[in-house]
């Protein structure tokens, strides 16, 4: 199963297509059955196939969503009806919405990435002077069965655009992120603790974080310029960029994933 980046879906037996537009776009998790997406503000869920979607809107405006790997919930950023801008947590159909952080400087919260254990959620925000890769590790019982504070931590700041922000599904604590513009060109930084930016053969390149694969490996589209039109795809790993193949206009990664993590209100 696939989408086009819209709400085009492909399976064996040819491409299913709504008539409606999505802003932001997800499949559930963990099993691909459903969409989850954002159309004109709205919070919007359909079948893997089907053609008759649910709004499942809980605030007066969303922007983006995405799910946890459990499945049973998923993240979504917007403002609730009495202006509250922030991010929220609700169960997939979007009912127990709770506001997991506000906004407060923030002009805006994007490109969320749950790191697979489900603890962890991972994001840019744009302020009026900076940008920032944040952390948020969720409030959760431990396995003495208390309930852990909620952790809010920054990764890295930058004066320009920060965001394409990619967790790994398979390893903790490492994630990539794009750093700079189209219009400017974009370099791409790894965070495992500290941060590092990718060099080498991609210095000088304008690059996009693509996934992580099983091996560690962070696969990168590199364009000489911008983002669009075709580039060339690397595998980095260990400081080092390994050229896979060119005249590439996107990509993705397929891979078996770890089991689902359980749900954040276990």
């Amino acid at each position: 199963r696939l989408h086009f980046g819209d709400l085009r879906r492909y399976e064996g037996d040819g491409v299913v297509s709504l008539d409606d537009t999505a802003e932001s776009i997800s499949w559930s998790r963990p099993t691909g059955r459903a969409i989850v997406y954002i159309s004109d503000g709205r919070l919007m869920k359909v079948d893997a196939f089907g053609d008759q979607p649910q709004d499942i809107s809980f605030l007066a405006d969303h922007d983006e969503v995405v799910y946890h790997p459990a499945g049973t919930h998923i993240a979504v950023t917007g403002t609730a009806d009495d202006g509250t801008y922030g991010l929220w947590l609700a169960t997939n159909v979007g009912k127990e919405h709770q506001l997991l952080a506000i906004g407060e400087d923030a002009r805006r919260i994007f490109s969320l990435s749950f790191a697979h254990d489900g603890a962890t959620l991972y994001y840019a925000a744009e302020h009026e002077d900076r940008y920032d890769v944040h952390s948020l590790r969720l409030a959760l019982k431990d396995e003495e069965g208390r309930i852990r504070d909620a952790e809010l931590g920054t990764l890295d700041s930058a004066p320009t655009e920060m965001g394409d922000v990619v967790a790994s599904e398979f390893a903790a604590d490492f994630v990539a992120y794009s750093v700079g513009s189209c219009e400017e060109g974009k370099s791409t930084r790894v965070w495992d603790g500290a941060v590092t930016e990718l060099g080498g053969e991609l210095a000088g390149l304008s690059t996009d974080p693509v996934g992580w694969l099983p091996d560690g490996q962070l696969l990168v589209l590199a364009r000489p310029s911008g983002c669009e039109g075709d580039g060339t795809l690397y595998a980095w790993s260990d400081g080092e960029a390994t050229r896979l193949i060119e005249g590439v206009t996107a990509a993705g990664v397929r891979a078996v994933l770890p089991p689902p993590p359980p749900p954040p209100s276990a």
